[in-house]
């Protein structure tokens, strides 16, 4: 008898099982994305009970904007990829799709971040109630001056909306190596989970062959693992700022085999790398931001 791995993940698709399917449409009318993120499709796979109580501790820092803010905070400072622009790529039809796809996961991914932290952090201690603490911390979020990096990338042509993710199964060999390769990139860990948006940008594989020969120094370098480093540990600073979102031990130990490591090391390695895989896809005019 053959026994099937547990899945892995619920691809939003229209096949999708209908109990998740609604929990994804609310996921994406409340965050103002297209795109349901992995950590959202690995709870999936536990079932829509553990996927809804989840989203119902979440849900409201997505919808008051209390991670807006505080992601705004998170923006790395990026360090040199070996030029300016991939200018072939950023010139053509394509890049205006591939830059789409790399806005839409760089705003998702601070976002889940912070908040994904806060909900797999340690019980607060019970403190005192500071409103004026709350009201600096909200001050000092909204007075975030405008990201150059955004501010460049709403600049160039962009596509409508993000194209769906590519089926894994219809990727071709040099591909899926070269999507192995690039998971290794500022990882301070091993093994998976995988991160979606090198799949996603596999609609242009071209685009990944080009942009992982300009990350690799920066991958032997150990630059990319120290970015890693630095953000979850600024991640988990905003995090201590919702204790509201931190759930009962019992349920945290019971959905960290599914999300600890994609929280811990997937999402802070995409953040930086992301970034980097824009400004990179900026054309030629454009100069790269905190380079």
């Amino acid at each position: 008898m053959t026994i099937c791995p547990p899945m892995t993940e619920i691809a939003d698709t229209a096949n999708t099982p209908p109990a998740i399917a609604l929990i994804y449409a609310d996921i994406r009318a409340t965050t103002g994305s297209a795109v349901v993120n992995l950590v959202f499709r690995r709870l999936a796979a536990m079932g829509a009970p553990v996927l809804a109580m989840v989203w119902h501790g979440l849900r409201p820092a997505y919808a008051d904007a209390r991670l807006d803010r505080l992601a705004a905070l998170l923006a790395p400072a990026l360090p040199k990829a070996g030029g300016a622009t991939l200018s072939d790529w950023a010139t053509r039809p394509e890049g205006a799709v591939l830059r789409r796809i790399v806005l839409e996961y760089d705003r998702n991914n601070r976002r889940n971040l912070i908040a994904f932290s806060a909900l797999l952090a340690a019980q607060p201690q019970q403190q005192p109630c500071r409103p004026d603490r709350a009201r600096r911390n909200r001050r000092a979020a909204e007075s975030v001056p405008p990201d150059p990096w955004e501010v460049m990338m709403q600049g160039a042509p962009l596509s409508d909306s993000a194209p769906p993710m590519p089926d894994a199964g219809t990727l071709d060999p040099q591909t899926r190596a070269c999507l192995e390769r690039l998971d290794c990139f500022g990882d301070p860990g091993s093994g998976p989970p995988r991160a979606s948006l090198y799949r996603h940008l596999a609609a242009a594989p071209g685009f990944l062959l080009a942009a992982e020969a300009r990350l690799a120094p920066l991958h032997a370098s150990g630059t990319l693992t120290q970015a890693t480093m630095a953000l979850s540990a600024r991640a988990e600073q905003a995090a201590r700022l919702l204790p509201d979102l931190t759930m009962d031990p019992a349920f945290q130990a019971r959905i960290d085999p599914a999300i600890g490591a994609l929280v811990r090391r997937t999402i802070p390695k995409m953040v930086p790398i992301g970034r980097l895989l824009g400004t990179l896809l900026l054309p030629a005019p454009m100069s790269e931001p905190g380079a």
